[in-house]
C-alpha cells in the first residue's frame, strides 16, 4: 500500500546496484519510468526525456503538460537517488511529485498532452479511442 513509489524503488534497486547511494557509482545511470495507464506514449517521447537527461544537470527529468502540470511517472531518473527514494518510503512521504521537486528535476514541457492520456476506467478508454479515431470496439455498448 505504498503506491507508485514503492514500484519506483524496486525498480532503482535492481538498476543502481547493492547500494544505490549517490557516493557510489551505480550498476546503470538511469532508469524511465513510465506508467502503465498511458497507451499513448511512444519512442518520441522517450527519447525526448532521454536527450533532455543527458543534456540535464539534474537528478530527474519529467514530462510536462501544455498547461504547466507534470507527469511524475513518465521521466528519468537517476539511479544515484534511491537512498532518497528509500528515506521518503520510510518517512511516509509518498507523493512522487513532491520528492522530485525536492531532488531537483527539471521538465521537459510537450506542446501536445494526446501521448500522456492516462486510461483508468472503461470510460478513459472510450475517450482514448475516440481521441485516437478509433470509436467503440465490436460488442461495446454506446
Amino acid at each position: 500500500h505504498l503506491g507508485p513509489l514503492a514500484g519506483i524503488e524496486a525498480a532503482l534497486a535492481h538498476y543502481a546496484g547493492p547500494s544505490g547511494e549517490r557516493t557510489v557509482e551505480p550498476r546503470y545511470d538511469a532508469t524511465v519510468l513510465l506508467a502503465c495507464d498511458m497507451p499513448g506514449i511512444t519512442a518520441r517521447e522517450i527519447s525526448t526525456l532521454i536527450d533532455a537527461f543527458r543534456q540535464a544537470q539534474a537528478a530527474i527529468v519529467v514530462a510536462e503538460m501544455p498547461d504547466f502540470s507534470w507527469q511524475p511517472l513518465c521521466s528519468v531518473v537517476h539511479n544515484g537517488i534511491l537512498a532518497d527514494v528509500r528515506a521518503a518510503l520510510d518517512a511516509g512521504q509518498l507523493g512522487v511529485q513532491r520528492l522530485w521537486r525536492r531532488l531537483g528535476t527539471v521538465s521537459v514541457r510537450f506542446a501536445d498532452d494526446r501521448p500522456f492520456f492516462n486510461v483508468n476506467t472503461p470510460e478513459d478508454m472510450a475517450q482514448w479511442r475516440e481521441i485516437r479515431g478509433q470509436g467503440p470496439q465490436a460488442g461495446e455498448q454506446d
